[in-house]
């Protein structure tokens, strides 16, 4: 949507429409209720209970492979920011990018945000693990296939659904990983999904490193 609008108005108006589409879900936190407050013990108390759930959480050998999966590339579906910028050296124009990787992009990866929630319920970490090398083979179609147009539509297509399917397993793995509530379950839930965002960032790094030359 947004780059729909970016190519055809003013930079000043696709800003707004973005600030918009970030500041309205924010807005409609405000009419949430809060649950009662209930007063917990010392604070001290209270930082080696978080402190022991965290060790629990990050320390025991089935949670610490998870972790290990979190911060692996398979699965980080950094290409989607460079997709829009490969695109020309397949000969894509700019409106079959915009529709391919923005509306269609999101109804692809939606489709494999529900498609994640069929995926039989074994072990949460093979199942991340099968989907990031999953996510991986539409990346290699697009380095080593001749770079033509249908080359780039049938790779972005499955890299995209993938992404979404990759997705959802992720957030799978984290909650797994995070198991019980306790006193600090969103503390680590929040630290476990910021893991899961390190190899977006050094894998889109890498990728542009590798476009440049």
């Amino acid at each position: 949507f947004i780059l729909l609008i970016a190519q055809h108005s003013s930079g000043s108006m696709w800003g707004i429409a973005a600030a918009l589409l970030i500041i309205t879900p924010a807005v409609s936190v405000a009419g949430l209720r809060e649950p009662a407050h209930v007063r917990s013990p010392g604070f001290a108390v209270h930082l080696r209970q978080v402190g022991a759930e965290l060790r629990e959480t990050c320390l025991t050998p089935k949670n610490f492979f998870g972790l290990l999966l979190l911060i692996a590339p398979p699965g980080a579906g950094a290409l989607i920011g460079l997709l829009p910028a490969i695109a020309r050296d397949y000969g894509v124009d700019g409106f079959d990018v915009v529709w391919i990787n923005g509306l269609g992009g999101g109804l692809l990866m939606a489709a494999g945000c529900m498609a994640g929630g069929w995926v039989p319920r074994f072990d949460r970490r093979i199942a991340y693990a099968l989907a990031g090398a999953l996510n991986a083979f539409p990346a290699f179609f697009l380095v080593f296939a001749p770079p033509t147009y249908h080359i780039y539509m049938i790779g972005t297509v499955v890299y995209l659904f993938t992404i979404g399917l990759t997705s959802t397993l992720s957030m799978d793995l984290v909650l797994d990983v995070v198991g019980a509530a306790g006193r600090s379950a969103s503390l680590r839930y929040s630290i476990l999904t910021a893991l899961s965002y390190i190899p977006i960032a050094y894998m889109t790094w890498l990728e542009g490193l590798a476009s440049n030359s």
